[in-house]
């Protein structure tokens, strides 16, 4: 409680966790405090607005700015709050409470997200702001609504802590690593603290001791398990199972007809046939009949797949002493192999991927079985897990056979996103809150949500090789990496101790397999989107699918998840090919049946209930009253209510229910036909104007047309239920479901009056032969067509029976997904007779059009070429060619030929990195003006002021990929803070040649776009270590497009190439916006370059005073320029230092270093122009840009 001189002023902070119910706890806590504060996080938000709480008499404080703002602030009316702006954001809030004349205090509710390190930056300034000026400050952060006190039946049992003699440390662990962690620990916090060089050696020489030591320890550890798997304490039953005597009958295992093995032998037998189903007995498993054959494309592809790099990233991928498979060969040999082992590995692995071939030495996979955990039944064969020990050669191609497809083919045709396992970012977590928010909605819109749950038994294991090679052809996976991943899952084989000959698998995702995850995704990616495409939300996770379903009524709801039956048996087509008797609906019927009512078992109703017509008892005066009770909504209905009388200040819905009359045009549908919110007064219109009513379109007639059953407006508004909302008719008058008023004796005789049909509807009438008015009598025409045979692949609909004297019927044709239609859609039979050439539906190609590729289509190589479609029917040919200038190919694209729903081949470009425009003339002190395209990689970094909208050039840097910059760290670090500034303070551009952000002569060829994320190292503290580690990975938050004037830099990791690049006195390129005097207020308006000659590390000492050498000797620098004015100055950091080189017959620009810092002068604000500068060397950070970066 907090003492205020009038009263006491409770305050309470709560995190709703967007909990309806915990809101409205929270309500009823706030309805009955006469002075209070509550500091919110996570409040419940619907429609970009926060429920639950928006109608208290107080104030509430959010950010409007946000459609999911996560902390807010409630005020009751007597509190004099005044907003703090500029510190509210999406996760804070901060106002100024105004509780004596002299005297002002600040509360704030604060949301940490789990991405950010305490505190938020925001946070922090408001603390400094605070301190500044005096003010007493009280901050509320998150705390737990799973609590009973707001509505949970329990605790959240995460607030537990366990004690820490719960840790669980590995079995390699102890008292050594125990010492070097904290000796690590110890000489990193005096290196942070003291800033000093030899302090930094000293925490780097613990850190790499306490490494070795764990990695030695580790080896110890890994080597003992898996050297001696088969003796762990999990396989004592399965060896007694597979023991040459079976002593004892528990240890059988039972099989398919109840009965039980009598041999080990036997017991072998059924382990393999259940977790390796269709594997057979072979004697030599290896294909010496193969012909292996290529083509350029082929090694093409594998060049692209297989690189050193590639290698030695999937080489590390892995633990170091990961269980070695049967050649023994752990990780930890391949991991410290060298250069040398990497080029010879890299020739082997091309050769497989590009002849389609896997050695046979990899293909043997060692396998033993071990008894699952905790199951009470052993003698049932899947209480037993198979651990596969794989070749890691086979993993590590495996691992970057998944590299390419998901950074090419899943790139241009991702996975559903409801898929969630194996998915960046997603989780078991993430597909249970989609499930969860999927069941609120329901709630929120009083439906009823019905799910199913499947578990797809033995999916990976009973997975057709046929059905991987169709996901993956689906995809538009390269012909060649689809052959070789066939030919490696259909010619694996396993070895199983105790089992002489080897076996030969038939079927499935291989057991341990890298690549097997991403199969199964692919394969069941299909039965995924169609699901979803027709309406059935659907979230998976690898082989286990929830199907959700909701509508305003049981039977709805139930048949409508029955219906989903079919789209599981697709399943049976793309992945096991199994008989549909397999496919029991029993997942389906049994959670339908579940909610289904029997007549012959309805309870009976008491004196206070009333039955709905599915059986349902609800209370008494539950019908007509706006809200839908019975599942059936039999107690909202137009023949229920249609007589209801309404109490004054009701509203009476148009179908007859009545509610409360403030319910009306308040944004929330209480009426089910939503003739409340529908009310012209909601919309601020007026739809009557003197005599005359007017309809949507504009057109005017007279008001007593309106809502008499007939339609008067051309757009039919006028017989609507916006239109006849809160209209009521005479006595003599019988109105109509949707608001209408029509003669009196209009019920039940026989001819429809109201535009909806509702004066004859079944229930209210029962079932007769109804007819409308017409001014002719109906005539009737015996169709003298017979109908056609349903095309294939496709299918007609009758559109009308026209009964004219000449054409007898019209068919409207569609074809099935994956065909198009060839003819006219819509064809007319005249006189008894069809058109010569009916429409025939025939398979399509998808084309995923790439941005650096150009696409030419025809039919016949001799036909002049088109524009190609989305879709491309059978026979079609594609020639293709790259997107000069800004994309090239080594070798020449061949063309695409679309057959059976697939192109024969897809070809790839590599953006051009490192070339000029023609005709371009040499771009920052004693630099020339640049022009269009001198510099094309060169990107201005700007800060954004959100007060004026004005952009100021801050710095540079690199273009590298279409959305990732390289640039210097210092220009988004705070050194108050030591911190990064909010990433959107920040904006960048490419193609510019004017310093000013928005300038009408560089407009035609600027690419702007703001910034989605900066990342720098994790050991840059700035100035506190002389700007050491001072570079910065910054995500643009839109892809650029390349052109003429906007080219990525090129990028080469190679040590001897860069040793020829850098050496005393070549020149590199260099562009800035700067000073170009070395005074301040010289900022150039143009863009300049400069060529600096490059200096080595002795002779940087050599040229630069000692006092000054601190800023430019570390061993992460390079240096460059001269002492006679040839410099970089403020406003050029970021930019980057090119040098050039002609690699067949083409002269690119390669990245060397990134403008980091020059020995300042006395005057800080003007530049030092007679000393080096220093340039982050690019080189020494390949680990960090491949992170973001990809060739």
């Amino acid at each position: 409680m907090m003492a205020c001189p009038s009263s006491k002023t409770s305050l309470v902070q709560a995190n709703l966790h967007h909990s309806e119910t915990a809101s409205a706890q929270l309500r009823k806590w706030l309805e009955v405090q006469r002075t209070a504060i509550a500091l919110i996080q996570e409040p419940w938000v619907g429609a970009g607005k926060i429920k639950g709480l928006n109608n208290l008499k107080g104030k509430l404080f959010y950010s409007s700015e946000h459609d999911k703002p996560r902390a807010c602030i409630y005020t009751t009316k007597d509190i004099c709050a005044q907003p703090l702006t500029d510190f509210c954001s999406r996760d804070m809030y901060a106002v100024a409470i105004q509780y004596t004349q002299e005297s002002r205090l600040v509360v704030a509710s604060v949301y940490m997200p789990e991405e950010d390190t305490p505190p938020p930056h925001d946070l922090s300034r408001l603390v400094n702001f605070c301190e500044r000026t005096g003010l007493e400050v009280v901050i509320g952060t998150d705390s737990n609504a799973h609590h009973p006190l707001w509505g949970m039946e329990k605790p959240n049992e995460r607030e537990i802590t366990p004690p820490r003699h719960a840790e669980v440390k590995q079995p390699w662990w102890g008292k050594e690593l125990d010492r070097k962690r904290k000796k690590v620990r110890k000489a990193l916090n005096r290196a942070m603290n003291t800033s000093m060089d030899e302090d930094w050696l000293l925490y780097k020489k613990a850190k790499s001791e306490y490494k070795k030591c764990i990695r030695y320890r580790r080896s110890i550890g890994w080597r003992k398990f898996c050297g001696n798997i088969e003796t762990c304490k999990q396989a004592n039953r399965i060896r007694n199972i597979l023991a040459k005597q079976n002593t004892s009958g528990s240890m059988s295992l039972k099989k398919p007809d109840g009965s039980y093995s009598t041999s080990p032998d036997e017991a072998q037998r059924i382990l393999i046939e259940t977790h390796f189903p269709g594997c057979c007995v072979t004697q030599e498993a290896n294909r010496h009949d193969d012909i292996l054959t290529s083509t350029a494309e082929d090694w093409n592809l594998a060049q692209r797949v297989v690189t050193m790099d590639k290698i030695h990233w999937a080489i590390h991928s892995f633990l170091p002493y990961k269980a070695a498979g049967p050649d023994g060969i752990f990780p930890a040999l391949l991991q410290w192999g060298g250069k040398a082992l990497i080029v010879r590995l890299a020739a082997i692995m091309r050769a497989c991927l590009a002849l389609k071939y896997v050695p046979r030495g990899w293909r043997e996979v060692k396998v033993t079985f071990i008894p699952k955990p905790g199951k009470s039944d052993y003698t049932d064969p899947k209480s037993y897990r198979p651990i596969s020990l794989t070749s890691f050669l086979l993993k590590t191609m495996e691992r970057m056979c998944e590299r390419e497809l998901r950074g090419s083919a899943l790139m241009n045709l991702p996975l559903h996103d409801k898929q969630h396992a194996y998915s960046l970012g997603k989780s078991t977590e993430s597909a249970l809150h989609k499930v969860i928010t999927k069941i609120e909605e329901a709630i929120q819109n009083k439906e009823i949500c019905l799910g199913s749950f499947i578990d797809i038994e033995g999916a990976f294991d009973r997975t057709n090789f046929s059905s991987i090679k169709g996901a993956l052809g689906r995809h538009k996976v390269e012909p060649a990496l689809i052959d070789w991943i066939v030919y490696m899952l259909s010619t694996r084989i396993i070895k199983i101790a105790g089992e002489s000959q080897p076996i030969q698998i038939k079927k499935g995702c291989p057991q341990g397999g890298v690549l097997s995850p991403l199969l199964w995704n692919m394969v069941i990616n299909e039965l995924i989107s169609k699901l979803n495409d027709n309406h059935f939300y659907t979230v998976g996770y690898a082989d286990d699918l929830t199907i959700l379903v909701s509508g305003k009524t049981a039977s709805i709801v139930c048949d409508l998840t029955q219906a989903a039956l079919p789209f599981l048996l697709v399943l049976e087509a793309i992945a096991f090919h199994w008989h549909q008797s397999h496919m029991a609906p029993r997942y389906i019927n049994r959670n339908a049946s579940a909610i289904r009512y029997k007549r012959e078992e309805e309870p009976e109703c008491s004196y206070n209930e009333w039955r709905c017509n599915d059986g349902l008892c609800v209370r008494i005066n539950s019908d007509c009253d706006g809200i839908i009770d019975c599942y059936d909504g039999s107690d909202e209905t137009f023949e229920l209510c249609r007589n209801r009388e309404c109490d004054p200040f009701t509203f009476r819905c148009n179908y007859g229910a009545c509610i409360d009359e403030s319910a009306t045009c308040n944004n929330k549908q209480q009426c089910p036909d939503e003739s409340d919110e529908l009310l012209p007064r909601c919309r601020g219109e007026n739809i009557i104007e003197g005599e005359k009513m007017k309809c949507r379109d504009g057109q005017m007639i007279p008001k007593e047309q309106r809502c008499d059953g007939i339609v008067n407006c051309a757009d039919g508004f006028d017989e609507t239920v916006a239109a006849c909302a809160e209209l009521r008719c005479q006595s003599e008058q019988f109105q109509c479901e949707y608001g209408g008023c029509v003669d009196g004796q209009a019920q039940c005789n026989g001819t429809i009056e109201c535009i909806d049909g509702s004066d004859e509807k079944v229930e209210l009438c029962g079932r007769r032969i109804l007819v409308r008015p017409t001014t002719e009598p109906p005539t009737t025409a015996v169709p003298r067509c017979e109908l056609p045979k349903q095309p294939l692949n496709g299918s007609y609909s009758v559109v009308s029976e026209t009964n004219t004297t000449q054409t007898d019927y019209v068919l409207s044709y569609t074809c099935d997904p994956g065909f198009k239609l060839v003819g006219h859609s819509t064809v007319l039979c005249i006189e008894g007779t069809w058109p010569d050439k009916m429409p025939r539906c025939v398979q399509t190609c998808q084309l995923m059009k790439h941005p650096s590729i150009v696409y030419e289509c025809t039919e016949e190589e001799t036909e002049k070429p088109r524009q190609c479609n989305v879709e491309e029917i059978d026979g079609t040919i594609v020639k293709t060619s790259c997107r000069k200038p800004n994309y090239y190919s080594p070798v020449e694209l061949p063309y695409m030929h679309c057959q059976q729903g697939m192109w024969s081949s897809g070809p790839v470009c590599t953006a051009e990195c490192g070339t000029l425009p023609p005709e371009s003339t040499p771009l920052v002190l004693r630099g020339s003006t640049a022009k269009f395209g001198e510099v094309p990689w060169h990107v201005g970094i700007y800060l954004k002021n959100p007060k004026s909208k004005k952009h100021m050039q801050i710095c540079g840097g690199s273009l590298i990929s279409n959305t990732i910059v390289l640039s210097a760290a210092h220009c988004f670090w705070n050194e108050n803070t030591q911190r990064l500034e909010d990433v959107t303070n920040y904006a960048v551009a490419v193609g510019k040649l004017y310093r000013k952000w928005y300038h009408p002569d560089d407009e035609p060829f600027a690419q702007k776009s703001d910034i989605s994320e900066i990342v720098v190292p994790k050991l840059y503290r700035g100035v506190e270590l002389y700007y050491k580690n001072d570079i910065a990975i910054v995500i643009a938050s839109r892809p650029f497009e390349y052109k003429l004037y906007v080219v990525p830099v090129c990028l080469d990791f190679n040590e001897e190439f860069s040793n020829i690049q850098l050496h005393n006195g070549n020149r590199g390129k260099a562009a800035g916006f700067g000073l170009t005097t070395g005074m301040r207020g010289s900022e150039s308006p143009v863009l300049r370059v400069i060529n600096l000659p490059y200096e080595n590390y002795e002779s940087c000492l050599n040229l630069t005073s000692p006092a000054l050498s601190r800023y430019i000797t570390y061993d992460d620098k390079i240096c460059a320029g001269s002492l006679d004015g040839e410099a970089l100055c403020r406003g050029d950091s970021g930019g980057g230092l090119a040098f050039p080189s002609s690699i067949s017959g083409q002269r690119r620009f390669y990245l060397r270093g990134i403008a980091s810092t020059s020995p300042p002068t006395n005057d800080q604000t003007v530049c030092n122009t007679h000393a080096l500068t220093s340039f982050t060397s690019v080189i020494k950070f390949e680990k960090f840009i491949k992170a973001y970066w990809y060739p």
